[in-house]
């Protein structure tokens, strides 16, 4: 990973976002997931995350109201999180 990280800031803009600077302090690192299908369950998600790091917690948000499109979040365990923001779509 640290290879990863070396190389996106090679290419960094030289005014980097501050939270490109700090994300390596947190103790966690959160993905949020949309368009979630009627019947994935967290077990679904996390065997197709799992291979990404070390998954801390699964949330799946339902649609209520006039939002109807299922949400959810994967939380990982820094220091265990493979460079997901190289990969788009899953």
């Amino acid at each position: 990973m640290a290879d990863s990280v070396d190389l996106l800031e090679d290419m960094a803009d030289p005014f980097p976002s501050p939270v490109l600077l700090t994300w390596r302090s947190w103790e966690s690192v959160a993905v949020n997931v949309y368009n979630i299908l009627p019947g994935i369950t967290t077990f679904t998600l996390w065997d197709s995350f799992k291979h990404e790091g070390e998954i801390s917690t699964i949330d799946i948000f339902d649609a209520r109201g006039d939002d109807k499109i299922s949400k959810g979040r994967i939380r990982f365990k820094y220091g265990y999180l493979h460079d997901l923001y190289q990969t788009t779509y899953h």
